[in-house]
Parts: C-alpha cells; sequence; structure tokens
C-alpha cells in the first residue's frame, strides 16, 4: 500500500478500490478509442454510427437529410448494377432490400421506438423524391410565351 494510506486501513480495502479504479480507467479508455474511431470514420466518408452509452446518444444524430445520403453512397454499387428508377417511380416507394437498408442506417445512427419508425419514414421520402427528381426529364417552363 502506498505510504499516504492510514497503517490501519484495511489492505484488502485498498485492493477492492485499486480494481475499480482499474476497471474504471479501461472502460474511460475504451469509450476515448471508440470516439476516435467515430471521429476517423466519420472525417473519412464512412458514417458509421459508435454508439456509446445511451444519454450520450441525443447530442450526435444525424438529419433525414444526412441519412438519405449515407444511403445513397451504401447504395450507389447495387444500384449501377440495376437500375431501380423506374420501380421506384413507379411505385413511389423503394423495394424491399433498400427499406432494409434504410431500416440498417437509422438504426445505426441510434434512432429507437417512434422516432425510428418517423425516421425510417422520412429518409425513404427524401430518396424516393430525390429518384422521382433525377429522373424528371421534362422541359421547365421559363414562363415566355
Amino acid at each position: 500500500m502506498p505510504s499516504d494510506f492510514p497503517d490501519d486501513f484495511p489492505r484488502s480495502r485498498y485492493e477492492s478500490i485499486l480494481k475499480r479504479a482499474k476497471r474504471l480507467a479501461q472502460s474511460v479508455t475504451e469509450q476515448v478509442r471508440l470516439l476516435q474511431e467515430s471521429e476517423r470514420s466519420y472525417l473519412s466518408g464512412r458514417e458509421t454510427a459508435v454508439l456509446l452509452d445511451a444519454p450520450y446518444r441525443r447530442f450526435d444524430m444525424q438529419t433525414a437529410r444526412d441519412l438519405a445520403d449515407v444511403f445513397i453512397r451504401s447504395r450507389q454499387t447495387a444500384w449501377e448494377q440495376a437500375d431501380p428508377t423506374v420501380a421506384v417511380v413507379a411505385t413511389e416507394k423503394l423495394n424491399l432490400r433498400d427499406e432494409q437498408e434504410v431500416r440498417r442506417i437509422v438504426a445505426d445512427a441510434g434512432y429507437i421506438g417512434v422516432e425510428k419508425d418517423e425516421m425510417i419514414r422520412r429518409v425513404s421520402a427524401l430518396i424516393v423524391g430525390q429518384v422521382e427528381a433525377l429522373d424528371d426529364d421534362q422541359p421547365v417552363d421559363a414562363g415566355g410565351g
């Protein structure tokens, strides 16, 4: 035991405090590592959600637009191979695989419960709207006449 502890301080109590302090230090170190990893992955363009303890989730929530952008990047290769535009425009909704990807992205962003369901609807609507807008080849009337 260190010399600054009283002589009558129980050694078992000291060892118990020391063990708890080591566990706390490991936990803090792990939290810092996860935050650094999250920051690196975000800055490198990979939007991966690293969810820490629940009280901290609300400060780093992504918007529906952010999540729609993540979805577009994640499905870009698949959409280049099999263009879903016709189906999305005709049905005004995403296919099952795309809907599952939206659910995964929203869940990874930390949304839960009612907020998760609402965010899934918003993100899906944004994506459908974006696909429809990109498919729109109608000329714009400039108001001449």
